[in-house]
This record gives C-alpha cells, structure tokens and sequence, in this order.
C-alpha cells in the first residue's frame, strides 16, 4: 500500500518517475501517472495474484472432479455470496487445501500489475491490492 506520509514511499515514487529510463520528467504529471498506474504500461510486465471472485472458482470447477463433501464445502460458499462479483479471497487457501488442480488453477490466476502496484501493493488474503497514485501523491513526492 502506497503511504503518502512515508519517507521510503515517498523516495521510491519521487525516484521512479523522474529516475527511471521509461519515464520522461519532462513529461505532464497526466502522461507519468498514466505510465504509473496503467498495467499495460508496466514495461515489466510483472504479474500478481488476482482477486478470487465467485464467477473466477466457477470457471475453475468446470474441470475439476471435486469429491462430494468438497463439492458440499463449495456450495456454500456459493450460497452465501450474493453475486458472482463476490470476493472468495478470504477463503482462498482453504479452497485451494480442496483439491491440487483447483490450488494450481488458483496459484495461476493473476493478473498484470501497474508499475505503482509492483512498487506499492500489499498481498492481502492471497490477492494483490489495487494501488492508484494520485496527481496529490505525485506533487508530494516530488516535493519531499
């Protein structure tokens, strides 16, 4: 997590926008914050665990043979989640204990990562955060 009032996040924001070669200081904050918080922009390419929605462990159990009392543990958990946009992260590492498959298929699911979450994120309950620098961020940064 990004900390505004933190000397080392401070530092490392300040030194990656106007330090680091895929960054132009000459540029607009607009044109830095976009290259920051664009996940296509990660020249890096660096990857995450991804949040665990309900719709994701669907898509995940159509290919894998589950045992009955398994399948029963899973069902509740689809019945006590009002949408498929519900976030299954805090149960991740007890779904995964189910199955191998199914904890392979949940080791894959990530997703790509912006520069500023690389840098900043937290994995918390198995999921990399979302991390958003703001153009206040930025001027205190380049300001310390």
């Amino acid at each position: 997590m990004f900390v505004v009032n933190d000397a080392a996040d401070l530092l490392a924001l300040k030194n990656e926008g106007l330090n680091h070669p895929d960054y132009n200081p000459a540029d607009n904050v607009t044109a830095i914050l976009a290259r920051i918080n664009d996940p296509a922009a990660n020249v890096g390419g660096d990857t995450g665990p991804d949040f665990l929605l309900a719709d994701d462990l669907m898509n995940m159990l159509w290919t894998e043979n589950i045992s009955a009392g398994d399948q029963f543990r899973i069902q509740l958990l689809f019945e006590m989640s009002a949408s498929p946009q519900d976030s299954f992260d805090r149960h991740r590492a007890n779904i995964a204990a189910l199955d191998a498959g199914l904890a392979a298929a949940i080791t894959a699911h990530t997703r790509a990562l912006s520069r500023g979450e690389f840098l900043f994120a937290d994995v918390v309950e198995g999921a990399t955060e979302k991390v958003t620098i703001s153009s206040q961020d930025w001027a205190t940064a380049v300001n310390s």
